[in-house]
């Protein structure tokens, strides 16, 4: 009866059982079965008996810093034990783990990809309001088996020695979006014995140019709508332009001024028949150099070797593997594992979880921002394609995830919108006292577990925190584990990792098995500090690279000469062994009155107002006054249920700049930094609530999605101005 209730609610505009009394017992009705059917979810369990998240070891022989700290699992091994385990373990390098799987695999599927056919504008109507709205169609789904991905590996690669004619030890550049070729040719060059170069698609054209130069890469591999930009920026700069692959036609038209060009798949087919050469072997020698933007001055390339690598892959899979559970090499196609590829590869994380994929013998479908859901993909998403296991993204992702399901829901008092805030609240509940609850995740959520193609166990973010409502939301409404992790590309991004299930939602969780961490004392942070120790985070174990290409310097500053990597990221370990970051060593900012204020440490709590855009929050300190301002990044439907809720009637998005709006701003963020304990001195006493968007793209964010705080003083130079010397 409880089901057939809810079918007719969920599928009749206007029902009768909407009504408050007869609802209200159909509602009572359904929290009772799903409170019958609730049991205690073993995985769970399992994880929460595990005990603390990190252990102290050793003594700190009085140096002003932290004992070490490390995961319990790795207590009784020696650091030397450690990197015989992790530092390119019984393989040598990811390229001769990935050949063993490839033969064991054959035909299984590695890879897919939909090519576009076409994109069109067509009429939408949403709301009553038509618009215009862009369409990418896709073409028919194609794959490469295990056998057929390892063959076009070896292929490039000896495409590259023998065609483009790069000797051993030569660097080749990677500069095009994540897409199938991007790994394929990554392989290509190790199998070679040469160093791939990463570098961002939306890194800049004087980065990219800054990157060819100092690596003074002979070679890229490249999107050919990119190749007439490239010639020009070379030319402009002097400097040679590489030998380029590409991996869809140049443009009609343009001007490609004697360069040498080869079609990636041109190149993979001439050499066909190549066999598999000696693979590297040695974890020390060079894999990568990534080139990661900063937030002040020129991109540093990092350089991580095959073994580097090889540990943060099995490292971190040691960690995913609690909730992805036993690999099935036997699976159908329809039950085979699958990923989907969406994140930059030139960011680790997500080149870490392709190949741990990989090692699992599973599928990776690659997609694209723009087609993950229906909303804009034709005939559907790359979700509902691809089906994945897990995914890894940033928080703008999520974010938008969840926007997408809470455009879907009913209204505020309708009865769906009643059935799914009382699910959503008993799920919550349950899943902190380490119990699910079968009866909701079918009734309620299957729906919304559609959208990300219906078997997501897992999701991992990185790159930024996710703010604490969606990281509940997608805790609770996909029913599955959802994890934040911690690590720079520096540290090859293995670092901590939350445990799954766990919604304390402002920590970045325990220590991985590969590193070891200690604090170091900058002021005003100390390792003495109670109840909790805090400092700079030291770093150390097989992920730590090897510095940065060419700048020794800036290698000797933050690479310490007893294998401590400096992270310049402020740290706290709770009670419970889980990591905190807090702010940035050279985040900090003194006030009129010789007052510290951790910019950062106070955006990550800011930008849970309910005013605020994910990475939306910039906060200003001028050393003449003694207050702070903020600029605070929202949009229409944010601002205006704000204006709502504090009775400010106005229109978007004029009423952004009105003072009775401002003024309700300045006390809602006060409100949230008090909340949070915060001194009197990190309350804003002036805002800029701005309707733009900060992006890499514009230069506001760095490809990590950091700010930018020089970019951000020009670009609101005048705005900043008037913050500190009005009065609201």
């Amino acid at each position: 009866t409880v089901s057939v209730l809810y079918w007719k609610a969920s599928t009749t505009k206007h029902t009768p059982y909407s009504t408050t009394t007869m609802g209200g017992c159909a509602i009572s009705c359904m929290s009772m079965v799903d409170y019958a059917q609730q049991s205690e979810n073993e995985m769970i369990k399992a994880i929460r008996e595990l005990g603390p998240q990190s252990i102290e070891i050793g003594t700190n022989d009085g140096k002003p810093e932290s004992r070490i700290r490390r995961s319990p699992s790795m207590q009784a091994l020696s650091q030397a034990d450690i990197f015989k385990k992790f530092y390119g373990g019984e393989h040598g390098s990811m390229a001769i783990a990935l050949e063993e799987m490839c033969k064991k695999l054959g035909s299984a599927r590695a890879m897919s990809y939909r090519p576009i056919e076409k994109t069109a504008k067509e009429e939408l109507t949403e709301n009553g309001k038509t618009k215009m709205w862009e369409y990418i169609y896709l073409k028919p789904t194609q794959h490469l088996t295990y056998q057929q991905m390892w063959q076009k590996m070896m292929a490039f690669g000896e495409g590259l020695s023998e065609t483009v004619g790069l000797p051993a030890g030569a660097r080749v550049g990677l500069y095009e979006d994540t897409r199938y070729e991007w790994m394929v040719s990554c392989y290509g060059i190790w199998s070679r014995k040469m160093v791939g170069v990463t570098v961002y698609a939306n890194l800049g054209d004087d980065a990219l140019v800054y990157a060819i130069k100092e690596a003074e890469l002979p070679a890229m591999m490249l999107n050919g709508k990119l190749v007439g930009n490239l010639i020009k920026l070379c030319k402009k700069a002097g400097i040679a332009v590489p030998k380029l692959i590409v991996t869809d036609a140049v443009p009609a038209g343009v001007d490609t001024e004697g360069a040498q060009i080869w079609s990636f798949d041109e190149l993979c087919a001439k050499h066909a028949q190549a066999r598999t050469p000696e693979l590297p072997a040695n974890p020390k020698e060079l894999a990568l150099i990534m080139y990661t933007s900063g937030t002040t001055g020129a991109p540093k390339g990092v350089m991580m070797s095959h073994g580097n690598i090889y540990a943060t892959v099995f490292g971190l899979r040691r960690r995913l593997d609690q909730v992805l559970g036993d690999v099935n090499y036997d699976a159908s196609e329809e039950e085979q594992e699958s990923y989907l590829g969406v994140l930059p590869l030139a960011h680790i994380l997500e080149f870490a979880a392709e190949n741990i994929l990989l090692m699992r013998g599973g599928r990776i479908g690659y997609g694209t921002p723009r087609t993950l859901t229906d909303t804009s993909a034709r005939p559907h998403g790359d979700f509902k394609e691809f089906r994945p296991i897990f995914f890894a993204g940033v928080p703008r992702i999520f974010d938008t995830i969840k926007k997408a399901v809470e455009g879907k829901l009913p209204a505020k008092g309708e009865f769906r919108r009643r059935v799914f805030d009382r699910a959503y609240e008993e799920r919550k509940a349950a899943l902190a006292k380490g119990f699910d609850t079968p009866y909701w995740n079918d009734r309620v959520f299957a729906n919304p577990r559609e959208l990300l193609g219906g078997r997501c166990r897992l999701i991992v973010s990185g790159g930024a925190p996710m703010s604490s409502d969606t990281y509940e939301f997608l805790s609770v409404v996909f029913c599955c584990a959802v994890s934040q992790g911690y690590g720079l590309t520096e540290t090859c991004a293995a670092t901590s990792i939350q445990r799954f299930y766990d919604l304390q939602k402002e920590n970045v969780g325990g220590l991985l098995s590969v590193c070891e961490v200690k604090l170091r004392d900058v002021d005003p942070w100390k390792h003495t500090d109670q109840p909790h120790p805090r400092g700079e985070v030291l770093i150390r174990g097989p992920t730590i690279t090897q510095g940065y290409y060419k700048q020794p310097e800036k290698t000797k500053e933050a690479f310490l000469d007893d294998g401590w990597f400096a992270t310049g990221d402020v740290g706290m370990f709770a009670a419970d062994g889980t990591l905190k970051i807090i702010g940035r060593t050279k985040a900090l900012a003194k006030n009129s009155h010789g007052e510290y204020i951790a910019m950062e440490s106070l955006e990550s709590l800011l930008v849970q107002n309910d005013l605020a855009m994910p990475n939306g929050v910039c906060i200003l300190v001028d050393s003449h006054e003694a207050f702070i301002c903020a600029l605070v990044l929202t949009d229409e439907a944010k601002a205006m249920k704000f204006a709502q809720a504090n009775n400010i009637s106005g229109s978007w998005p004029d009423v952004l700049e009105q003072k009775d709006f401002r003024k309700a701003a300045v006390a809602s963020l006060q409100a949230t930094a008090k909340a949070a304990g915060r001194k009197p001195f990190e309350m804003v006493k002036n805002v800029a609530v701005l309707s733009d968007e900060w992006t890499p793209e514009n230069g506001i964010l760095t490809a990590a999605s950091k700010l930018r705080r020089s970019e951000v003083d020009k670009k609101y130079k005048d705005i900043i101005a008037k913050l500190f010397k009005e009065t609201l």
